[in-house]
């Protein structure tokens, strides 16, 4: 849980905690994103598709 809700994850999506834990501190920093980091579209939980 995070401050912002729940972080929901699919079946072939996974991290390590390092890797949690260095995109949290990316975003709080204003620093670009771990080149490895790829976001899926929330057009689907939000009913855009």
């Amino acid at each position: 849980m995070t401050g912002a809700g729940e972080i929901v994850l699919k079946h072939d999506e996974w991290f390590l905690l390092k890797d949690a834990a260095e995109v949290f501190a990316a975003f709080l920093h204003k620093d670009l994103m771990p080149a490895r980091v790829k976001w899926r579209s929330m057009n689907e939980m939000f009913g855009l598709t």
